[in-house]
């Protein structure tokens, strides 16, 4: 039997197939989240790392075991998530595969939330960091413009409709206890006095907590009631600001 059968096929009792894929899962958080305000969807999370999943599955999640690159490429579920999952991987250019991956098995869209890499020359020449760009466990740095190219390749080829990219909870400074001195050691948390002092910094950019891709797969994905619902929600918590939408993207 194919061993990804169990994914997208009624079991033995005829359960329902499942509503989206939340792809590199770890212990759950985000199904959690999803759960939290779409209780009626069915999701299953995926990740390749066995404890991580045990995690999720004790903490009531429906999670799996899988190489996710190695899932058969049929339309098998409405949309896909991933969120804090690309920073960990190696490459941009795996990274890459997995959005396109992703793109080739949602039928309506795709969601990508991570955190924000883009301002991290910026608050060096500051003297400054975000305190998860010096986590040993984040290799893949990914900035907008690394979106971009991706999800622009992907449009090109006709694997997508449409795409934005939006930058979310705006920083206004060095204040945020997101932001730490550039000599605190590496795999630091949030600032506190033991890190040392830090300048006192009014940002000149757009600084953000987290950077947010919407991918539209289908044409009229922009009107699916769960892309909404996921989107109003995460906006409602923090300020959402459009970094670039291709043409006819727009954020609900």
């Amino acid at each position: 039997m194919n061993e990804f059968a169990d994914l997208f096929l009624p079991d033995a009792e005829g359960a329902t197939s499942p509503d989206y894929y939340d792809f590199g899962c770890s212990s759950g958080g985000n199904l959690a989240f999803i759960a939290g305000f779409l209780p009626e969807l069915k999701g299953v999370g995926i990740d390749i790392n066995e404890a991580k999943v045990a995690l999720a599955q004790n903490r009531g999640q429906e999670a799996i075991v899988r190489d996710i690159l190695k899932m058969p490429e049929s339309k098998q579920v409405d949309f896909v998530t991933m969120a804090h999952f690309l920073e960990h991987l190696l490459s941009t250019q795996a990274a890459g595969m997995f959005l396109r991956k992703a793109a080739r098995i949602a039928r309506s869209f795709v969601h990508v939330r991570q955190p924000w890499f883009d301002a991290d020359g910026y608050l060096l020449s500051k003297g400054l960091k975000f305190y998860w760009s010096d986590w040993r466990g984040h290799r893949n740095a990914m900035t907008s413009l690394d979106f971009h190219k991706i999800c622009r390749d992907l449009l090109a080829k006709g694997e997508i409709a449409s795409f934005g990219i939006y930058g979310r909870g705006p920083i206004a400074d060095s204040e945020s206890e997101m932001v730490i001195p550039v000599d605190a050691p590496f795999d630091s948390q949030k600032y506190v006095e033991t890190l040392g002092p830090k300048p006192a910094v009014g940002f000149e950019i757009p600084v953000f907590a987290e950077i947010l891709v919407d991918i539209a797969v289908a044409r009229g994905a922009e009107s699916d009631a769960n892309r909404r619902a996921l989107l109003r929600r995460l906006d409602m918590k923090l300020p959402v600001v459009p970094i670039i939408e291709s043409a006819g993207h727009c954020w609900p």
